[in-house]
């Protein structure tokens, strides 16, 4: 098993560093919970009722196949950077919250405004 999660873990790594900008977490799927996800575009823009509206593209990949997962469009108010890597977001993804970084256990939430290192 974990030669299989290792090699999954680094194409996946890869495939992120590619295609994710930051690992982030969100309130989702409702008030409350919160999950891990991966912003992929900060500039998304939606019309909606005639509105113009300023979204991020975040995804939220599945445990334990992160290839799968929701494409969801978050105000920018409602992100929360954290102090995690891309890998280790996959990583901990991955293993369901088995393999998880020491710093997960007490993420840094960064103030807003703050950029991500």
């Amino acid at each position: 098993i974990y030669t299989t999660l290792r090699k999954v873990t680094e194409s996946m790594s890869r495939l992120g560093k590619e295609r994710f900008k930051k690992a982030i977490i969100i309130e989702y799927p409702r008030k409350g919970l919160y999950t891990i996800g991966f912003i992929t575009n900060e500039n998304a823009v939606l019309e909606y009722n005639g509105e113009i509206q300023s979204f991020t593209s975040v995804f939220i990949p599945s445990t334990p196949n992160p290839t799968t997962g929701y494409l969801i469009f978050v105000p920018k108010e409602d992100i929360i950077d954290i102090d995690l890597t891309i890998e280790e977001g996959i990583k901990t993804v991955i293993s369901g919250g088995i393999l998880t970084p020491d710093n997960l256990t007490s993420i840094k939430v960064k103030e807003k405004g703050e950029k991500n290192g």
